[in-house]
């Protein structure tokens, strides 16, 4: 990945100590978080249900700024009346499994440019795009868009607040050796890169 590009990546530390759960979540724990099709209401709340206010669901959107989605995760929005909605149907027409670039001007960098791209309404998800139209979202978007260095420290600051949310009180065990496996377990011979995506 090219993210490297970035001016973000320097070092900072994240607290140590939280505790992860000793099996998979569940399914209605997955989809208990915010789908591409959310709405504002829906983000803004679930992102206070974790402690985390609406410069930190902006900011933490701004991940968006590297990565792909399919088709299938964005096919509301093909019945928009608006020229970059046009144009996603039409990316999409001929193989509705395609992957799309969720930041359509610079995909392989960790930049500022996804909140310039929803000011001019080229956000590729209803959850992305919806952050502009919001009065409780829309100032972080237009600063976060006038200013990169704001958007890497924010960035950072929402990443170790997030961090630190430790839903159900402290179930599970802190991991001394291994994300990938529970402590007094060695890593399967298998997992290799597949286990890294997996477990990301």
């Amino acid at each position: 990945m090219q993210a490297g590009e970035s001016e973000m990546f320097y070092f900072y530390d994240l607290p140590l100590g939280r505790f992860d759960s000793l099996e998979p979540a569940n399914s209605s724990a997955v989809f208990d978080l915010p789908q591409s099709t959310a709405d504002a209401n829906t983000l803004i709340n679930a992102f206070k249900s974790r402690n985390l206010e609406p410069i930190d669901l902006v900011a933490l959107s701004g991940a968006h700024t590297v990565g792909k989605a399919q088709c299938s995760s964005f096919n509301n929005r093909f019945s928009e009346d608006a020229d970059f909605a046009r144009r996603l149907a039409a990316n999409c027409s001929s193989d509705p499994n395609r992957l799309q670039d969720l930041d359509v001007e610079t995909p392989i960098v960790l930049d500022n440019q996804y909140f310039k791209n929803l000011m001019e309404g080229k956000g590729v998800f209803t959850s992305d795009q919806v952050l502009i139209s919001d009065g409780r979202t829309d100032w972080a978007v237009k600063g976060l868009a006038e200013n990169k260095y704001w958007f890497y420290s924010q960035f950072r600051d929402s990443l170790v607040k997030l961090s630190q949310y430790q839903p159900g009180g402290n179930v599970g065990e802190i991991r001394r050796n291994s994300c990938f496996a529970p402590n007094g377990r060695s890593i399967p011979a298998t997992a290799g890169d597949e286990g890294v995506a997996a477990s990301a």
